[in-house]
C-alpha cells in the first residue's frame, strides 16, 4: 500500500469522521465517502487565511502545501479506466454565481492540482438542475440529486463525484448463494442471502476483529470484510481501523467466507459532523476565505453527501456525490415593511383559482 502524504491524511481525516459520524447515527446502515469531503476542504484551504487555514491543515494533516497539492494532483490525473480492470472515475465541478468574483490565484489552484471544472452561473433554478444533471451524468445515473436547493447568499458550489464499479478476481459463484441467519445489533434475527466463497484468500485475526480482504480485477482496488470479535463495539474499533489500517499478512490462507448482498442508500449531512471534528470556525460568521475574495465575508454553508453502495457475487458498484456551498455575508437586506401577529389576528385559507376563501379563522389565544 503506498504510504503517501495524502494517504496518510485521508486516513486520518476518516478515522475522525467516522468516530463522529457512527455515534451520531442510529444502528441503521451507513456509507460515506471520506475522500469525497476530504477532496473538497483540501480545495477550501486553499482559500482560507489565518485560523481557519490553520485549522482546515491541521484536520486534513497538511505540513507541505506544496507538495500536497503535487500528490493530489497526481491522484486525481491518474488514469480512471484501464483495459480489463475496475474503474474508477473521480470529476469537481466548481461554479461561481455570476455576480461574484473569485480570485485568480485559488481559481487557477483548484482547476489546475486539483482538477476542478469551473464555470460561471445565475445560481437560479437552472443552476440546480445543472449541479444535479452533473452528479446524475458523472456517477452513471446512481445519484441523481445532491442539492434539493441553493440558498440566496450562496456565491459558490463545490462538488466532487466518485464512480466505482469493480469485479472481483475471484467471484462467488451464484449457486452457492443460500440463505443464513444475520444478527441485528438488537440480538433478533433475521434470515438473509448469504454469498459463499472457499478460496485461498487474504485473512487477518486478533482480539478486536476478524478481517478479510477480496481483490477485484486488475490489481488496484480491493475491499475488506471486518466482523468484530464477541462483546466488541465495531463503532469504537472502525475509526481506528480506518486510520491504521488492517494488518494483513502477506501469505494468504485458505478458508470459507460468507457475506450478505449488500444494497445502500444515505445522505450525511457533512458540516455536523466537521464542526464536531473541531472545524467549526469553517462554517462560522469568524470563518477567513480571503483566498478566495480578498473582501472576505465568506463562510461554507453547508457540505452535504449523497453515497449509494451495492455488493453482491460480481461485484461491487459504489457512488459517492459531495457538495460545499459557501456564503456570501455582504450587506444584509433591510426590510421594506415588518409585521407581527401579537395580538388577535385572522387567518383566511383561499382558493386562489377561484378566489373563494375555503377556511376562515380568528385568533385571539395561540
Amino acid at each position: 500500500m503506498n504510504q503517501s502524504g495524502v494517504f496518510r491524511a485521508v486516513s486520518s481525516a476518516a478515522s475522525i469522521l467516522a468516530g463522529h459520524l457512527f455515534q451520531s447515527a442510529d444502528n441503521g446502515n451507513s456509507v460515506f465517502s471520506p475522500f469525497g469531503i476530504f477532496v473538497l476542504l483540501s480545495a477550501l484551504s486553499e482559500g482560507a487565511a489565518g485560523a481557519t487555514a490553520g485549522a482546515l491543515r491541521s484536520f486534513l494533516g497538511i505540513n507541505s502545501p506544496e507538495s500536497f497539492r503535487g500528490e493530489m494532483n497526481r491522484f486525481l490525473s491518474f488514469p480512471s479506466r484501464r483495459a480489463s480492470e475496475s474503474l474508477l472515475s473521480l470529476a469537481n465541478l466548481i461554479l461561481i454565481k455570476d455576480s461574484f468574483q473569485v480570485s485568480d490565484d485559488f481559481l487557477g489552484t483548484v482547476r489546475g492540482d486539483y482538477r476542478f471544472f469551473a464555470d460561471c452561473a445565475a445560481f437560479d433554478k437552472e443552476t440546480l438542475l445543472k449541479i444535479n444533471r452533473w452528479a446524475s451524468e458523472n456517477t452513471d445515473g446512481r445519484i441523481t440529486e445532491v442539492l434539493r436547493v441553493l440558498m440566496p447568499d450562496e456565491v459558490m458550489v463545490m462538488v466532487n463525484s466518485i464512480l466505482f464499479a469493480g469485479q472481483w478476481e475471484t467471484p462467488f459463484r451464484n449457486g452457492e448463494t443460500c440463505p443464513g441467519d444475520f444478527i441485528y445489533p438488537d440480538g433478533s434475527r433475521a434470515r438473509v442471502d448469504m454469498m459463499r466463497l472457499r478460496d485461498e484468500m487474504e485473512y487477518c485475526q486478533n482480539t478486536a476483529y476478524r478481517a478479510v480482504r477480496l481483490k477485484y480485477t486488475g490489481g488496484r482496488f480491493s475491499m475488506s470484510f471486518l466482523v468484530p470479535s464477541q462483546g466488541v463495539s465495531g463503532d469504537e474499533i472502525f475509526p481506528a481501523v480506518l486510520g491504521e489500517g488492517i494488518p494483513f499478512p502477506k501469505t494468504v490462507s485458505f478458508g470459507e467466507f460468507l457475506t450478505p448482498r449488500v444494497s445502500v442508500s444515505n445522505e450525511i449531512n457533512a458540516d455536523q459532523i466537521l464542526k464536531k471534528s473541531g472545524l467549526e470556525l469553517l462554517f462560522s460568521r469568524d470563518a477567513d476565505l480571503t483566498g478566495i475574495n480578498p473582501a472576505g465575508m465568506l463562510n461554507v454553508n453547508r457540505i452535504v453527501q449523497r453515497n449509494t453502495l451495492s455488493v453482491d457475487e460480481a461485484g461491487t458498484m459504489a457512488a459517492s456525490v459531495t457538495a460545499a456551498a459557501v456564503s456570501f455575508r455582504g450587506i444584509p437586506r433591510i426590510p421594506e415593511f415588518s409585521l407581527v401577529c401579537d395580538r388577535t389576528y385572522y387567518l383566511i385559507l383561499n382558493d386562489d383559482v377561484f378566489g373563494i376563501p375555503l377556511i376562515a379563522a380568528r385568533i385571539t389565544r395561540p
